[in-house]
């Protein structure tokens, strides 16, 4: 069986998890309407808030399979939440990025909005780091993950008008065939290097290291410097005895001692 790793990378609140979700049930259930009668397997676990028809709110939560112990403090939050991507990733794996758009269903499974930031942000990375990303169809991807909450809901005694379900039936089959749209691109995608990327980040964390001790150092020096100058103006002193000059002829200063690791 092949394996393939995917890195889903967001702010908090923007989906993941229901993403990852929606995403098992996607491949368990060949329709919406088949889900509503199944059992939903639920990867990671989250929480969300809805009302019901008389406005009155609800918290839904969903435990994960495998985290039966877990504790969600927030709205759609997950642990696997990753900062700074783009700043940790080799400039090789730039090939292997897609864009995945969540809460579409408003804008007609399009980007939307958000859109122009995007391209926004492509040109100023390529313009200041000369990495150029570039976007396509390939590389956009529309989803709306609603209809995963829906059927959690459901489990929970919340009703739907039939007009509802059927426009939650289409997001989830609009989502199921973007979803393989997104496998089949991945799938002929070349695996991006891990050793490239392990290695960009042991020599980020030498500098970063090597940063605290080079300005220990730098401050260091410039103390010394100081204790050098003043004494140097006292040596100067015409009136001084020899005794004086002899005494003066120390400098202090402070060393940095170096202790072998084990």
């Amino acid at each position: 069986m092949e394996v393939i790793n995917i890195l889903l990378h967001s702010k908090t609140g923007a989906g993941k998890s229901t993403f990852i979700n929606a995403f098992a049930n996607y491949f368990k259930f060949n329709s919406f309407d088949n889900a509503i009668f199944g059992d939903l397997d639920v990867l990671i676990t989250f929480k969300f808030t809805i009302t019901n028809n008389d406005y009155e709110m609800k918290m839904i939560t969903v435990i994960g399979d495998k985290d039966k112990f877990d504790i969600v403090n927030t709205v759609d939050e997950s642990s696997t939440q990753v900062y700074e991507l783009l700043s940790h990733l080799h400039k090789s794996a730039k090939d292997n990025i897609v864009f995945c758009f969540t809460n579409t269903r408003g804008t007609f499974f399009r980007p939307g909005d958000i859109f122009p930031v995007l391209q926004r942000q492509l040109q100023e990375l390529k313009e200041n780091f000369k990495i150029e990303i570039k976007i396509g169809k390939n590389k956009i991807y529309c989803f709306d993950n609603e209809s995963f909450r829906i059927l959690a809901s459901k489990k929970e005694a919340m009703m739907f008008t039939d007009d509802e379900k059927r426009n939650f039936a289409s997001s989830w089959k609009k989502s199921k065939e973007e979803l393989v749209r997104l496998l089949q691109y991945i799938k002929n995608r070349k695996p991006h290097k891990i050793i490239d990327t392990i290695s960009l980040n042991n020599a980020r964390q030498t500098v970063l290291l090597l940063h605290e001790l080079l300005a220990k150092i730098d401050r260091n020096i410039q103390i010394n410097i100081v204790e050098a100058e003043k004494l140097k103006k006292e040596i100067q002193r015409a009136d001084l005895s020899s005794e004086e000059l002899i005494k003066n002829l120390y400098v202090p200063h402070i060393e940095i001692k170096i202790i072998p690791l084990d």
